[in-house]
């Protein structure tokens, strides 16, 4: 593992990421519950009640709970530097969103517009809690080099993101002008690409090499790929100009499909051949990255050519599901893996500083969570992807899809639970051999 350029010493304390790893899961599970009890008619119609639920329940609830977490944790640790008031901060933070996301999600589902004042006003004052807080360490001279960088990009494409899904969640309540504004794409678009993906890019230039022991990202390929996306977004946010937009496109698929390609690439790589089954998750990810440009792709100039109705007609929610379910939460899942026992492990070994024999009845981060559990839980993230996928070309497999999606999450919550139950077990035995000391 390589740890070079790395600082520990502000690194916050494990309550903070934790309290978002726990919850995140539930929302997950509680999207599942709603596919379940859904129309299935209305699982292919992405502006539907069902589907608007749900995708906002990934995005928000189990994506960005997991990411605002893992943000307060792995900035001090890449940057040097801490946010702000961390404690205060992230309680704010896990509060207001966790309650603006219940009022979001219950208006949307049983189209209580009313609520949306007070679902609006509560994310608001997550987002800008959180994104302030961020901004104050992002805008200084610091390091993590590439991935701050990329970081950076991502937070801007945060900020976009949360103002278009603002302004369409008003545009329900009130008559809003600039219309153009509301446009789904647009929004859609800055979420998943902007931010979801340069998130993932500028962890994945750091984590992937130290995780797993591969080759570095070429510095070129760090710096010019999510400047050229970035960029790429802002003319396609402008230009109505079709050959113009279709030129973007085009580039715009190239790039992410060459960052995913080069990724699966740096893992024949790596220096350390020991079996790692997070590396598959990696793989997965990149593999759906791919497919959502192929999709894309595939759509956009065989559409009218190959007649694939089923396919065709259902190209958004597709893309969707390999972009949001197959790549980010992919990610998230696989890096829980690793984050969730480095953390336990590292906050223990701490509290052993001074203490070698306490050190020694430290548990490996394989007894954290094993591998099997890890195994198992990639067996079934895969079979939630696929059954998905399917649900989407026939819909009488949405139930089942539901069954399997809630097995997922309940699997990744239960393993996050067990570790820290072992941690707290961990700490009072330690606390309790320092005691014995005095």
């Amino acid at each position: 593992m390589k740890m070079q350029g790395l600082s520990f010493e502000n690194i916050p304390p494990i309550h903070i990421p934790f309290r978002f790893y726990i919850v995140a899961p539930l929302f997950g599970l509680l999207a599942a519950i709603l596919l379940f009890v859904g129309n299935p008619d209305h699982y292919g119609t992405r502006l539907s009640p069902l589907l608007l639920s749900v995708t906002h329940l990934f995005t928000l609830g189990f994506m960005l709970m997991i990411m605002f977490g893992s943000l307060f944790q792995m900035l001090p640790v890449l940057s040097g530097e801490s946010i702000p008031d961390a404690r205060f901060v992230s309680t704010a933070v896990f509060s207001f969103l966790s309650l603006g996301l219940i009022l979001l999600v219950i208006s949307f589902f049983f189209s209580q517009r009313q609520l949306l004042y007070f679902a609006v006003l509560s994310l608001v004052v997550a987002f800008l809690t959180f994104l302030i807080s961020l901004s104050s360490v992002l805008i200084k001279k610091i390091g993590g080099k590439e991935s701050i960088f990329t970081m950076r990009l991502s937070v801007i494409s945060l900020f976009i993101t949360i103002f278009i899904g603002l302004y369409r969640a008003m545009s329900y309540v009130y008559p809003m002008p600039f219309t153009y504004l509301t446009d789904l794409n647009f929004h859609v678009g800055w979420g998943i690409f902007g931010w979801c993906l340069l998130l993932v890019m500028g962890v994945s230039y750091q984590v992937i090499p130290m995780f797993h022991v591969t080759p570095s990202y070429p510095s070129r390929l760090t710096r010019i790929v999510p400047s050229s996306i970035f960029i790429i977004l802002i003319f396609l946010s402008f230009i109505q100009i079709k050959a113009a937009e279709t030129g973007l496109v085009i580039l715009l698929s190239f790039l992410i499909a060459g960052y995913a390609i080069y990724s699966l690439y740096l893992f024949t790589k790596r220096k350390r051949k020991v079996p790692d089954i997070i590396i598959s998750f990696w793989r997965l990810a990149m593999i759906s990255l791919i497919m959502t440009v192929a999709v894309y792709m595939g759509n956009r100039f065989l559409g009218d050519v190959v007649e694939l109705p089923v396919l065709w007609d259902s190209t958004s929610i597709l893309i969707g599901l390999f972009m949001i379910f197959g790549f980010v939460s992919t990610v998230i899942i696989g890096m829980l893996q690793k984050i969730v026992p480095f953390l336990i492990y590292h906050h223990l070994q701490r509290l052993c500083i001074t203490d070698f024999e306490a050190l020694k009845t430290l548990p490996h981060m394989h007894m954290i969570i094993s591998s099997r559990r890890s195994r198992w839980q990639l067996y079934i993230h895969v079979a939630s992807l696929i059954m998905l996928v399917s649900a989407v070309l026939y819909r009488p497999l949405l139930k089942p899809a539901a069954i399997i999606l809630a097995l997922d999450f309940i699997w990744l919550g239960i393993s996050i639970i067990r570790a820290t139950r072992l941690y707290m077990l961990k700490k009072k035995e330690i606390m309790a051999m320092k005691e014995s000391m005095l």
